[in-house]
């Protein structure tokens, strides 16, 4: 049965694919282009009308921008966070730290040993099963695990702070995908670090979800310019 939270994301996807469906409006790129569409009567209330929707569907877009995107877990500076006081992180697992499904290898294990040693507490946020999660979880010396999250939904991501004692200033969340792990960190209200995925080949749902958070991140990456 389909959660809220969920129902709330898939709203959002079909509003994201009927702004780019929709190709009058991508017409009108600037208030000089839509005088040129409207009649002098009303091109100013036109203007408005524009302007207005620019500004709602820049604050839908905004909803899922990471606070920050790095090409991979392992090119993270995880000293400087813990210098700048986070003490907790949520990871994903899937696709943000080794292959859908793979288990831990050594490069996972030793930055956990490495996170360890700075001082971070860490937790597994994971909207996979129990024993995949559990095991990984194990395989690298952790202590914090949460299966079948179910994000976007915030109460991962709440628990996982439970878990380890710390609270929204002192986390920070890293993952590999938009809609759901980024958009549930934003949501929690706690710095979200979006990676690549580590593996391009992935399941059809996830492929699609993938079309549609280019247009998302090419809205990003043109804002941080």
């Amino acid at each position: 049965m389909l959660g809220s939270s969920f129902l709330r994301f898939v709203l959002l996807i079909n509003y994201i694919i009927i702004i780019y469906e929709n190709e009058d409006e991508r017409k009108y790129k600037g208030k000089e282009k839509i005088r040129k569409y409207c009649t002098a009567e009303k091109k100013y209330d036109r203007i408005e009308k524009v302007e207005k929707k620019k500004n709602g569907e820049k604050k839908m877009f905004q909803k899922f921008y990471p606070s920050e995107d790095i090409n991979s877990t392992y090119d993270i500076d995880f000293e400087s966070y813990f210098e700048k006081g986070y003490r907790g992180i949520i990871f994903d697992v899937d696709n943000t730290l080794v292959f859908h499904n793979a288990p831990a290898d050594e490069r996972a294990k030793a930055l956990f040993q490495r996170l360890k040693k700075i001082g971070f507490d860490f937790c597994f946020t994971s909207n996979n099963k129990e024993p995949r999660v559990k095991k990984f979880c194990q395989d690298v010396g952790g202590t914090h695990y949460i299966y079948k999250a179910n994000k976007p939904s915030t109460k991962g991501y709440k628990k996982a702070m439970r878990l380890m004692g710390t609270n929204k200033e002192n986390t920070f969340f890293v993952g590999d995908q938009l809609f759901t792990d980024v958009y549930g960190a934003n949501r929690t209200g706690i710095h979200s670090i979006l990676v690549k995925p580590m593996n391009p080949k992935e399941e059809i749902q996830i492929v699609l979800k993938r079309y549609l958070e280019k247009i998302v991140l090419w809205r990003y990456r043109s804002k941080k310019r």
